[in-house]
């Protein structure tokens, strides 16, 4: 997803209303003066809160004739489905939207564990009873917090390994290379193309070529020093840097 829909997103559930709007929606659609009693807000609050998650698509509303013969009421129903996920630590900073199908989607289920999608296939064929709806939510909730317990897990060990780079990082004098550094650890499969990088990092191409060049000079020196080895090429020769470090040796790694 985009950084628009990321900052988006992070505005929207940002007010406390908003989100206590949104926990109703998804269950039902409401009326504004249902959502300002059960919030406690008044309806003109309300229906303010409810224009900026319309601007933002996250909900729609439709006019529903009244009951009592008076004007059509407008009532909101939720439009959009999607994840948002914000991990903010020492070397990690993490802010992730993704959006979800509403309906079963093929592609996505082929990722289900099988247990799950016998489930969810038992449930699709017949009209099954709410006691075993309930279970197969249950059950899909189990496997939600083990693969949750598992991300937690991957990303702590993310955080640790990156810290890895610290010394490498720590002896660049200069800021530009630095954050450079920084950008390539952040996102370890980024392109190091000078043209790419400077669209990403707002810096001239010029300025990244020499950032680069000072950086791989630092780490060749650095390789040679450790490994008691001696790094020789043609004067032409393009020698990749970010692979530099990654030797046979045992323990060897890209630091």
């Amino acid at each position: 997803m985009s950084e628009n829909d990321e900052s988006r997103a992070l505005g929207v559930l940002d007010n406390q209303v908003r989100r206590g709007i949104l926990s109703h929606l998804v269950r039902e659609p409401h009326y504004p003066l249902q959502l300002a009693q059960l919030l406690g807000v008044s309806q003109q609050a309300i229906v303010k809160h409810l224009k900026v998650l319309e601007d933002a698509d996250f909900v729609i509303s439709d006019r529903i004739p009244s009951e009592k013969g008076g004007p059509p009421r407008k009532v909101y129903s939720v439009t959009q489905s999607f994840q948002l996920q914000v991990v903010v630590g020492p070397d990690i900073f993490l802010i992730e939207h993704r959006k979800l199908p509403h309906k079963r989607h093929k592609e996505l289920e082929q990722h289900l564990p099988d247990n799950v999608r016998k489930i969810a296939d038992r449930l699709e064929k017949k009209n099954p009873l709410v006691q075993e709806v309930i279970e197969g939510l249950a059950r899909i909730d189990e496997e939600i917090e083990a693969l949750g317990k598992q991300r937690d897990a991957l990303l702590s060990a993310r955080q640790h390994i990156r810290t890895k780079a610290h010394p490498t990082v720590d002896e660049l004098t200069e800021y530009k290379e630095r954050t450079l550094m920084h950008h390539v650890l952040d996102e370890p499969g980024v392109s190091l193309d000078p043209n790419v990088l400077s669209n990403m990092l707002s810096v001239n191409t010029s300025e990244i070529e020499s950032v680069l060049d000072a950086i791989q000079s630092r780490i060749m020196v650095d390789l040679s020093l450790k490994s008691d080895a001696v790094l020789a090429g043609r004067p032409s020769t393009n020698l990749p840097w970010w692979m530099a470090k990654g030797g046979t040796r045992k323990g060897s790694g890209p630091f």
